[in-house]
C-alpha cells in the first residue's frame, strides 16, 4: 500500500511540460541542494537583487 506522503511526492514530481529536449517538473525538497547552488550564487543572482541566504532559499522553495 502506498503511504499518503509517498503519493504526494509522486504527484509533486509530475511532469508539467515535456519536449524532446526538456522536461519541466514541480520543485520539491529533493531539489533543495541544486536550488541552493543557483539562488545562493552571487554571479547568478546579480540581477535579482543578490544571492539568497538559507532562509530565503527555503522560503522560495516552499512558495
Amino acid at each position: 500500500m502506498i503511504r499518503p506522503e509517498e503519493k504526494i511526492r509522486e504527484l509533486c514530481r509530475a511532469v508539467i511540460l515535456e519536449t524532446d529536449r526538456l522536461v519541466l517538473q514541480a520543485l520539491t525538497l529533493d531539489d533543495r541542494a541544486a536550488l541552493c547552488a543557483i539562488l545562493q550564487d552571487d554571479r547568478t543572482m546579480i540581477h535579482y537583487g543578490g544571492a539568497f541566504d538559507e532562509a530565503m532559499t527555503d522560503a522560495w522553495l516552499k512558495r
